[in-house]
């Protein structure tokens, strides 16, 4: 009877506690298997946090202002955005095959973050102007009527093709139409579509910052490899510091190609693309082009003419001569994080002094895609050990961590590197630190151990529930782990 009793209990705690998650923080596949049953049981500021691997769906987000996050939401790890994948290929629907639709008025408030999100196809759409008309578009991004954000993700391999049933294929990585949707820090790459293979903007607004949009094709039916602009909406359009390089378009615009459209560029690199007529930015008309280094020229304030030098083709960092550097607009607005620890100069990613670099590495939003060494520009991927025993515990447990290998693959020099400072964060359900854990000495021993008393920083016990502890290096290496405290 006692076992019984005790085992009711544990019932009751776990449910508590079940229900209490489901009202902040939804885990995937802890809680449900696929991504959409957890949106589809999130409520407005809920957050549904997704693990590693790879997802074979096709996402509507129904309208629900929540945050879709991979573990990227822990110290920002880019790792994650490559070991979380969403794949769109597995679609039952032939007329709905994008990765992601967002179509029920979703605001600035829907987030996606810190995805893989590929192998869409695009879905069926009808343009109200034109109702006899009907369009694919969207492989890895539909959105119709909605602004939500889209940040840190890489949209890659998504191909909207038309089989002759439709009037166009667009928008390869995206289409937005008819909204406002803030669009930073993603790389959108090997996008392929009939017109505007990486991005479309179809009249809407947009803000698009710091992303890099690369090696996206087509263009065969309008033009427009990386960009297709056509039309404006209440909102403007914004498209600063990205870097545009390597798209191809079959016809014009292998850059961009505005169609009647009017778009504030500034701060941005347009370089190495490619087209099979005019030019890589084709009907400009009132559009606006300042600040930018532009292949081949185009008139504007501040626009210039040269090879951007950029240090390699994958994360687009710029040598520390190159001509873009300090070189976007000069209003304090535009300006770069300024380094704490160097002031007067920017913070890394950017380089130079804090005014604007030209490219996805300028200004207040800069962030770099992978894990990098600001000193020497190496990117490092350490491979860590981490655990906890007892889990579930009560009311303490050990963390045991270790660094078993480290790999680099060095963009400039050759150079080893000591791993300094590095801290245990522990978080709860809703993203908040409760506890640190700094400065360990894990060079020093194969095997760290800390132990946690369940307590947060100012000595007061926490709550039952799941609870995330993050090992970080120096060079922004992350890895997470899940507790559970059972009182």
């Amino acid at each position: 009877m006692k076992k019984r009793k005790i085992i009711e209990i544990c019932a009751v705690i776990f449910s508590v506690c079940f229900l209490h998650i489901s009202s902040e923080m939804i885990l995937i596949p802890e809680h449900f298997p696929n991504i959409q049953e957890g949106i589809n049981q999130a409520a407005d500021g809920d957050t549904v946090l997704v693990s590693s691997g790879i997802y074979y769906e096709n996402l509507n987000f129904l309208g629900k202002e929540i945050l879709l996050t991979s573990h990227f939401l822990f110290e920002e790890d880019p790792s994650y955005i490559a070991e979380t994948i969403i794949d769109g290929s597995n679609a039952a629907n032939p007329d709905s095959t994008s990765t992601l639709i967002f179509c029920n008025n979703e605001t600035e408030s829907t987030i996606i973050q810190g995805f893989t999100i590929r192998s869409g196809g695009g879905s069926s759409w009808i343009d109200p102007q034109y109702p006899s008309n009907a369009w694919l578009s969207g492989g890895g991004i539909f959105m119709y009527y909605a602004s939500p954000t889209i940040r840190f993700n890489h949209i890659k391999e998504n191909i909207v093709e038309n089989d002759g049933s439709y009037d166009g294929a667009s928008g390869g990585g995206l289409l937005c139409f008819r909204g406002n949707p803030t669009i930073t820090n993603n790389i959108f790459s090997l996008n392929q579509a009939d017109y505007g293979a990486g991005i479309v903007v179809d009249y809407s607004g947009a803000i698009i910052k710091n992303n890099l949009v690369i090696e996206n094709s087509g263009g065969q039916l309008y033009g427009g490899g990386g960009f297709y602009f056509i039309g404006n909406d209440v909102e403007p359009i914004i498209v600063e510091n990205n870097t545009i390089f390597g798209n191809h378009s079959e016809t014009n615009g292998g850059a961009m190609r505005m169609w009647g459209s009017t778009i504030t560029s500034l701060n941005n690199i347009i370089w190495g693309n490619t087209q099979n007529s005019g030019g890589q930015i084709y009907g400009v008309g009132s559009s606006s082009f300042t600040f930018c280094d532009i292949e081949g020229g185009l008139a504007g304030m501040g626009n210039i003419d040269l090879n951007p030098q950029f240090i390699d083709e994958e994360l687009f960092l710029l040598d520390e001569n190159s001509p873009c550097i300090d070189a976007g607009n000069p209003n304090m607005q535009y300006n770069d994080l300024e380094d704490e620890n160097n002031p007067g100069f920017a913070q890394f990613p950017s380089m130079g002094t804090f005014i604007n670099d030209m490219g996805v590495y300028g200004g207040s939003f800069a962030s770099c895609f992978q894990q990098t060494d600001s000193e020497i520009n190496t990117v490092q991927k350490p491979i860590i050990k981490l655990s906890n025993y007892p889990n579930p515990f009560n009311p303490t447990t050990t963390i045991e961590f270790s660094i078993v290998k480290i790999s680099s693959r060095v963009l400039g020099q050759n150079p080893t590197r000591d791993f300094n400072n590095p801290k245990i964060d522990i978080y709860n359900l809703k993203g908040q630190k409760v506890k640190t854990f700094p400065n360990l000495q894990i060079n020093k021993s194969p095997n760290q151990q800390i132990i946690w008393n369940g307590k947060d920083q100012s000595g007061k016990p926490v709550s039952s529930g799941i609870y995330f502890y993050s090992l970080k290096i120096n060079l922004e290496s992350t890895i997470t782990k899940q507790m559970l405290l059972v009182k």
